[in-house]
């Protein structure tokens, strides 16, 4: 935490960023920050998510491959923790951090591949981040300059402070994911958009598709074929929909929505892409 009382600068770093009294600084840093911030979604932020989404289908791939080869053994209690790690990721679990003890070994090696590559993603993500802060920390650099320069020197006392207190700490992910996918909230308001209308699948009003609080999908066409459809938030703009029952093959689909969750794109059970679909209530 840091805090310089000279101006009533306020300065208080929370998981990567420096939140600041935005009336307190000169005005000439929030463009710097704005451009700092879409660069970042841009070049950063939006390849993440999109990592991120494909290694949920593997893993979620990875477990029906373990579950459907223990059933052939005939392995009951394999096929069991395999089924229960599934059924838990589709009601909105996530991969836990630390095996909890008697974890089957089949989980524990599943997951330890799916960390593995999480890991790599993020020092992958971390990499791509630190030019563009280098290129914003110089930036403030410069603005400090010029602001004492012109005889400004509170204003440039501040941004430098604001400057020092970003370079305090370690690149992180909530740089790149922000504090409301850190905290959860991202995901939250995704399945709040979700619950509150009936949507178009693939631009068609024909089927209204419905994401019900039970985690499964209400669509007349797919219920008709006999059907049964998961949905799972894996991330603040990201779904992932799986077939659990009625056919063998094509069994995952991937929903991107707008920033205003009115409409989505992505790649449907086949991997084609997705027309422009909008929430039609």
């Amino acid at each position: 935490m840091f805090r310089l009382l000279s101006g009533c600068l306020f300065l208080v770093w929370l998981g990567g960023f420096v939140a600041v009294a935005e009336d307190s600084l000169p005005p000439e840093v929030a463009p710097l920050r704005r451009d700092y911030e879409a660069k970042v979604k841009a070049e950063v932020a939006e390849a993440w998510s999109a990592a991120e989404l494909d290694l949920g289908v593997k893993y979620a791939e990875a477990l029906k491959r373990a579950q459907e080869a223990a059933q052939q053994r005939g392995n009951l209690e394999e096929a069991l923790a395999v089924a229960g790690e599934r059924d838990r990721l589709a009601k909105g679990g996530a991969v836990p951090d630390r095996d909890e003890t008697g974890t089957h070994s089949v989980l524990v090696d599943l997951r330890a591949t799916y960390r593995q590559s999480r890991e790599t993603m993020e020092a992958d993500a971390k990499a791509r981040l630190a030019p563009l802060r280098t290129d914003y920390l110089r930036a403030l650099d410069d603005l400090t300059r010029q602001l004492t320069q012109a005889n400004r020197l509170d204003e440039a006392v501040k941004v430098r402070a604001l400057a020092d207190a970003e370079r305090q700490g370690p690149v992180t992910m909530a740089m790149i994911l922000g504090q409301d996918h850190k905290a959860g909230e991202g995901e939250g308001k995704l399945t709040e958009a979700l619950g509150s209308g009936r949507w178009q699948w693939n631009g068609s009003p024909r089927f209204p598709m419905i994401f019900r609080q039970d985690g499964t999908i209400g669509m007349e066409d797919w219920e008709r074929k006999g059907l049964v459809t998961r949905w799972k938030v894996t991330g603040p703009a990201t779904v992932m929909l799986e077939v659990t029952k009625g056919r063998d093959a094509n069994l995952t689909a991937l929903l991107e929505f707008a920033e205003d969750f009115a409409s989505f794109r992505g790649r449907d059970f086949d991997g084609k892409e997705l027309k422009p679909s909008l929430r039609i209530d």
